[in-house]
């Protein structure tokens, strides 16, 4: 069969022959094709890759200033809370701070004073507010902020714990100055009620037949019994209430031993004066009577009387001497013998005998003599 000269129809020889060419036209073609597109591409990943990393480092920059922020806004907080305990504990040690010398160790009160100013002098927590003006500062700035604001919330702490242990020890001061005090008190109360008591015992054995009232001596033995028994009672000398308890128990015992002493005392003397009274009146009889047997006219010797005789010399007026047992005595008219005037010295029948009644000085004994008060 013929072909036609221009028939374009390739055989299969010719469509081999004809293939080489054909590949390396296209390789060609995508070459032109490839690099401008590659070079677009490249460029595009470039200008991404620039505009993320610059994003990104904007990103992590805010990232860092909000944590910053975070982190002082957190610790100004913190020292604020701080500083409020430290106020708090100052306040509460400010009620032991008048204890003045009511303790065994000054030393407490001056650490006391210390710690308190401590507190005093610690700076105040910045404000937390959306406005506060550390908000816009940079994160290296709140970084360093940050730290102090740490370093101060220690101090607060430290200050706040400073003073509640020089409170407490303080407190402790003061405790045992209490018990030193309820102590010392019962002691000086105790010891005084004993001597009382040892006192009172003294005299109730010597006022035994020596009262003017006998109920005296009954009340005092009844208010030593009693003072006894609360001196045995004892007490807790380790705690103050009780020592002050005892201490107002003894005071209670106190009181009735000393007015029954008093009154025992008092009936003491009364009888005593009693005693002085009848003695003196003893002795003034005893000297009136003495007086009045050696300055009388008449005189007796032996128990009997003698008159005088009417022998002797005699004088005008009837008066005559003479001599008896008892000595000289003087006579008158014609030698009888008259009784002298009678000497009212006492004013009652009892005053000069003793015996009761009412007859004056003027009575006469059963021999018809006078009695002469």
């Amino acid at each position: 069969m013929r072909t036609h000269p221009h028939d374009t129809t390739p055989t299969a020889a010719s469509s081999d022959a004809l293939r080489p060419e054909v590949d390396a036209d296209r390789s060609r073609w995508r070459r032109r094709l490839t690099r401008p597109r590659l070079a677009a591409m490249v460029a595009a990943v470039l200008v991404l890759g620039l505009g993320g990393t610059l994003g990104g480092v904007q990103a992590a920059k805010a990232s860092t200033q909000r944590n910053a922020v975070a982190a002082h806004d957190q610790a100004a907080t913190a020292l604020t809370a701080a500083l409020d305990e430290a106020n708090a504990a100052a306040d509460e040690a400010s009620e032991v701070t008048g204890l003045g010398e009511q303790v065994t160790d000054p030393d407490t009160i001056t650490a006391l004073t210390q710690a308190l100013e401590v507190v005093a002098d610690l700076d105040a927590a910045p404000d937390t507010g959306q406005d506060a003006p550390w908000r816009t500062w940079t994160a290296p700035d709140l970084d360093v902020a940050t730290a102090d604001l740490t370093t101060r919330t220690t101090d607060a702490e430290a200050a706040a714990q400073g003073v509640r242990d020089a409170a407490e020890a303080v407190r402790a001061s003061h405790t045992a100055w209490v018990l030193d005090t309820a102590h010392a008190t019962w002691s000086t109360t105790h010891d005084a009620l004993t001597e009382a008591v040892a006192s009172a015992q003294t005299l109730l054995a010597d006022s035994d037949g020596r009262v003017a009232d006998a109920q005296t001596r009954f009340d005092l033995t009844d208010a030593i019994v009693n003072a006894t028994t609360t001196l045995d009672a004892g007490t807790d000398e380790t705690d103050a209430d009780a020592l002050d308890q005892a201490t107002a128990a003894l005071g209670e015992a106190r009181g009735p031993l000393d007015a029954a002493t008093a009154a025992v005392t008092a009936s003491v003397a009364a009888w005593q004066a009693e005693q002085d009274r009848l003695a003196a009146e003893a002795a003034a009889a005893a000297q009136r009577s003495t007086t009045s047997s050696g300055g009388g006219s008449k005189s007796t010797g032996g128990g009997s009387s003698s008159k005088g005789n009417n022998s002797g010399s005699s004088s005008s007026g009837n008066r005559s001497t003479g001599s008896n047992n008892g000595g000289s005595g003087t006579s008158k008219g014609g030698g009888s013998n008259t009784p002298a005037p009678q000497q009212d010295n006492r004013s009652t029948w009892e005053d000069f005998t003793g015996v009761p009644g009412d007859r004056g000085c003027d009575g006469t004994s059963s021999n018809g003599d006078v009695w002469l008060c």
